[in-house]
């Protein structure tokens, strides 16, 4: 993100397979303007991500996607600059990670050829990757708090009650929790830290 101008980015997400890489960025950057660039082959890729935005940064403005053939870089290139158009004068980041690897390769070449950060996500170290940086790759370690977190799993987590210790959780993300162990005492422990936020 170019903090030196002072404002929030415009965050241009190319889109073809999962959300996930590019839900992430969405709460890592903490855009003002999301576009999206989404292939042909999975046009309902950029209203699941619409809907995750307005309900995680509900001042986000989210513009209209753009709709691209998957194998085609040039119109990758096209739809970047019709949506960097209409959020002028903002700085911008590029989230590479999930579109096709020709969609991935135009969006490379504008955020080289525009001085923009554009950023891969490494799933092995959980890093992005800055892959324009003008001295080499650059990596940053996201920071994504619980609620984030669960956020981008759309899961919800209720901190209204308390868990009974012994009892399942409900949910996606708590069954998980209960099922790493079957010690109840560790369950309750590592709910009480979920809970708690530590």
């Amino acid at each position: 993100m170019n903090e030196s101008m002072g404002q929030r980015p415009l965050l241009l997400l190319l889109l073809g397979g999962r959300i996930h890489p590019a839900a992430m960025a969405v709460q890592h950057f903490r855009p003002a303007v999301v576009g999206c660039v989404v292939s042909a082959d999975t046009p309902e890729r950029a209203e699941s991500l619409r809907a995750l935005v307005e309900r995680s940064i509900p001042d986000c403005t989210v513009l209209k996607p753009e709709t691209v053939a998957p194998y085609e870089p040039s119109a990758t290139r096209s739809a970047i600059e019709c949506l960097v158009a209409q959020a002028p004068g903002r700085p911008v980041v590029l989230s590479l990670t999930g579109g096709s690897v020709p969609m991935v390769l135009g969006g490379y070449e504008m955020a080289r050829s525009n001085n923009w950060p554009a950023y891969y996500q490494d799933t092995s170290s959980g890093q992005l990757l800055d892959l324009a940086a003008e001295h080499g790759v650059t990596r940053i370690v996201p920071r994504l708090s619980i609620n984030d977190y669960l956020t981008i799993c759309d899961a919800r987590l209720n901190r209204s009650k308390a868990h009974p210790i012994g009892v399942p959780p409900e949910g996606p993300f708590l069954s998980a929790i209960a099922s790493l162990t079957r010690d109840s005492a560790v369950t309750a422990e590592i709910m009480g830290r979920v809970f708690s936020g530590n």
